[in-house]
């Protein structure tokens, strides 16, 4: 019982984000962080490799515990809307 319950459609959209900002196949980010790793091995540069690699997997980590967090754990909140007009306007 989250805002996964209260706010399906944000949760969704907010979930779609979080996959692009890790650099899933098939997103936005997944380009950028491509062409950095099949970049770095020509410049003997494992080193780098070693770290952006971690760095990619610790990213990935936080972003899932950020969605956790928000999404699943327990709400106080009183509101009952989700990603509509009539809400964004009053």
């Amino acid at each position: 019982t989250g805002l996964i319950c209260i706010m399906p459609l944000f949760s969704v959209f907010f979930f779609i984000f979080i996959l692009g900002n890790i650099g899933f196949p098939f997103t936005c980010g997944f380009i950028g962080e491509a062409l950095v790793i099949l970049g770095l091995p020509e410049n003997n540069s494992l080193v780098f490799l070693f770290i952006l690699g971690f760095g990619i997997f610790l990213g990935c980590g936080y972003n899932m515990w950020l969605y956790n967090r928000l999404f699943c754990g327990v709400t106080s909140l009183s509101y009952k809307g989700d990603l509509t007009l009539e809400n964004s306007l009053s």
